[in-house]
């Protein structure tokens, strides 16, 4: 959705040849379609429709994958690679004519400086045909069997020396003798049995891309400059890939701690990028200011982020006062009945062209789009598989309101168990959807991160 609204606003501003994409598509476009991108959805899935704990956060593979550790476990494995494909031994196709391993080693660290190491492969293969096609004709062997004899073992010899796909090179991280130590098992087998597929997840991406590029490099010339949007979900291994595609580092890095809601994969605190590059080459700034929400919204939201470190600040609200937000409390058996009731009034009042209803999971808004629908309220449902948002009267899941705003919005269920200790950026990505009108209903006990308690 904000790519459609990117590619509409910048011919408009008089900015033009500038590519617009995500990473996933652009990972997969590198890989030439080597591998498919899982869906999205089971992962939303996983970590959104169950209770989560800030343990399984801490322990997620995603976290690891894209991890500074990780980076260099890949570059290790890397460097293993390129010192596999020099022959170790000498090359002998034809009594008499020896190549010397010191002589192909030399060819490939000295005459291909930094060429990617794929490419330096081919190249060395190239020069072994060229070497014994200057041999045989200095030496004037033209007998065809001596020919094809040496022909022959040239090929049996390249066969020895590895080639690998980025998809080939990152299981061998996985599986095999020279497997990396995995701080999960788990980890291994769902890896494994992904790319046996085909399959790469999101955490998988930055890995793989990062490894075909230091492979076969770049079929396109270098990025001037990379704008990353939602930064705050991308990993120290995402930016590193992208360094690649740069002859020196130009970014601009945009996000919001706050909205850090996939803590499974992006970052806590802007240093885990910071560090990745020297630090006269970094420039950082902090823009506090809020103009979406009204007072009233933003300092209800700044309570439930309340105690949060990893540089998560207060946001501060313009002075635009609204209506004060609410909090209610239903019986389990009139839940359904509050919610519709507080749509249907506020579509009376007729002050608000689009209304939401926030659910915790996306099985409860479908809960909610039947009632809503059975009281004759027409309401957009938004999925993960189709995330699409039309304006007027919606029912979304929490986890995908991320990017939206509406005027007026009901969180369904803010009760203890909706919201748990380690869910604050949800709640608060969730409040900070409304622009003027916000109410809170809950069953049960109040969330904490509400009520403090």
């Amino acid at each position: 959705m904000f790519l459609d609204y990117i590619s509409g606003v910048l011919p408009e501003l008089g900015v033009g040849d500038i590519r617009q994409t995500t990473f996933e598509d652009w990972t997969i476009e590198l890989l030439r379609n080597e591998v498919r991108a899982a869906d999205p959805a089971d992962t939303l899935h996983d970590w959104f429709e169950r209770p989560r704990l800030a343990a399984d956060l801490d322990s997620a593979s995603g976290r690891w994958k894209g991890s500074r550790a990780f980076v260099a476990l890949v570059e290790e494995r890397l460097r293993e690679i390129e010192a596999s494909f020099v022959p170790q031994e000498p090359f002998e196709p034809v009594e008499g004519m020896r190549l010397q391993p010191e002589t192909m080693r030399q060819w490939a660290e000295t005459d291909y400086g930094n060429e990617p190491i794929m490419r330096k492969r081919e190249r060395l293969v190239n020069r072994l045909r060229r070497w014994l096609e200057t041999e045989l004709k200095d030496r004037k062997w033209t007998d065809r069997s001596i020919r094809s004899k040496a022909l022959s073992r040239l090929n049996a010899f390249v066969k020895k020396m590895p080639s690998y796909s980025a998809p080939q090179a990152y299981r061998t991280m996985f599986e095999g003798k020279r497997a990396a130590a995995v701080p999960d098992k788990r980890i291994v087998t769902e890896t494994v049995a992904r790319l046996k597929k085909g399959i790469a997840a999101e955490e998988d991406l930055a890995p793989l891309a990062y490894i075909h590029i230091r492979l076969y490099g770049l079929d396109q010339p270098p990025f001037d400059h990379i704008v990353i949007d939602e930064a705050q979900d991308y990993s120290p291994f995402r930016i590193e890939a992208l360094k690649l595609c740069q002859r020196r580092p130009s970014m601009t890095v945009l996000g919001d701690l706050q909205q850090g809601i996939h803590g499974y994969a992006g970052v806590r605190s802007w240093r885990e990028q910071m560090e990745l590059f020297d630090d006269e080459d970094v420039q950082y700034y902090e823009l506090d200011r809020s103009y979406r929400s009204t007072m009233e919204i933003i300092e209800f939201a700044n309570r439930v982020l309340a105690g949060m470190d990893g540089g998560v600040r207060p946001a501060v609200p313009v002075f635009r006062s609204g209506e004060p937000v609410e909090i209610e409390r239903t019986e389990p058996g009139n839940w359904l009945a509050a919610v519709e009731e507080s749509v249907r009034s506020w579509q009376v009042e007729g002050r608000y062209k689009t209304i939401a209803v926030i659910g915790r999971t996306a099985r409860e808004c479908a809960l909610l789009h039947e009632r809503l629908a059975a009281g004759g309220l027409y309401a957009a449902l938004v999925e993960s598989s189709q995330p699409s948002y039309g304006g007027g009267l919606t029912v979304v899941p929490v986890y995908l309101s991320k990017g939206l705003e509406f005027d007026a919005v009901v969180m369904a269920d803010a009760g203890e168990a909706a919201y748990g200790d380690a869910d604050a950026k949800l709640l608060y990505v969730g409040c900070t959807r409304a622009l003027h009108r916000l109410k809170l209903l809950y069953r049960g006990r109040l969330t904490r991160l509400v009520s403090g308690g």
